[in-house]
């Protein structure tokens, strides 16, 4: 949904290094514009680095200068941070970066749990929205069946009627979600939209939406975290993202938030499903991405257990 690229500066006095700076503009493809347009994805980028990124406590790019005019005039200058390193997706993320990204999530949930200001934000989609849940609902629908016969051969027999219910589940999931204390999202944390060094940076703020804590973990931990790791570790981790919000002063419960991750787990099958939708599924990095997303998405409802369970209990 858009084009990033690396703008070196170079001076030919010794003593000044080159600099750089990395520029995010448009997609090039008009088809890939036009649905950006349509979800507010420029302007809601545009508006994160202009009004909320400084008194968000998060991890971002320093924002150098940005623009934004109808239909698609978009740029941001962004600091270069070519140094920090990625973590491959279909790899998966080991637990010493799980822990970071979920602390950097703790404090970033805290800085706007639950606060009033947030109904005001209008430009921020709402998970809860109408057409944010029939969107989602359409895709898992529509777009599992297809990832389950293009992956027939990794997926267990079972999925194709698991994916099913899972999108029965989502809009009455994201209800009971919309009773959960509500906070700022980034709304597609994985791990093609993080640097790390000794710390972990967010990027790509097009998803910003408004939510309860869990749609975020819930989509990490199912999108990022092996299926073998997440069995050993998953409660470590969970315990770890609760340490932090309980340090900026935020009480969650483990019960509450283990009941919000699965019903937030519809989420992740979607996103999963829309690879096929969205992208080439013929692509061997399209296919690689779509099976480590459905079986991890698999594994977490697993271990955390299914939406339509977790709507028979009260929060």
């Amino acid at each position: 949904m858009g084009s990033s690229y690396r703008l070196t500066f170079e001076c030919e006095h010794p003593s000044h290094p080159a600099r750089s700076v990395v520029v995010k503009l448009p997609a090039p493809e008009a088809a890939a514009r036009e649905a950006a347009n349509r979800g507010g994805l420029y302007v809601r980028e545009f508006r994160f680095f202009n009004e909320l990124a400084h008194r968000t406590a998060v991890r971002a790019p320093r924002c150098l200068a940005a623009g934004y005019a109808e239909p698609d005039g978009f740029a941001l200058v962004l600091e270069d941070l070519g140094a920090a390193r990625e973590v491959d997706q279909v790899a998966g993320c080991d637990l010493a970066h799980a822990k970071t990204v979920l602390a950097e999530l703790a404090a970033f949930h805290a800085s706007w749990w639950d606060r009033p200001t947030l109904a005001e934000m209008t430009w921020v989609t709402r998970h809860a929205d109408e057409h944010r849940v029939e969107n989602l609902t359409g895709i898992l629908r529509d777009g599992w069946p297809v990832l389950c016969e293009a992956l027939a051969d990794r997926l267990p027999p079972d999925a194709l009627e698991v994916g099913r219910a899972m999108a029965e589940a989502l809009p009455t999931a994201f209800g009971a979600l919309a009773a959960e204390p509500q906070t700022l999202l980034h709304g597609d944390v994985r791990l093609d939209n993080l640097l790390f060094d000794e710390w972990v940076v967010l990027l790509d703020w097009q998803s910003l939406s408004r939510g309860a804590c869990a749609l975020d973990v819930s989509y990490f931990l199912a999108q990022n975290i092996p299926a073998a790791d997440l069995e050993v570790h998953g409660e470590e981790l969970l315990a770890g993202y609760q340490r932090g919000l309980a340090a900026a002063g935020v009480e969650y419960s483990t019960e509450r938030l283990r009941r919000a991750i699965a019903l937030a787990l519809p989420l992740s099958f979607a996103v999963a499903a829309s690879l096929v939708v969205v992208a080439d599924a013929e692509a061997e990095r399209t296919r690689e991405l779509a099976a480590a997303m459905a079986v991890r998405s698999l594994a977490a409802l697993k271990h955390f257990g299914h939406p339509q369970q977790m709507l028979s209990t009260s929060p």
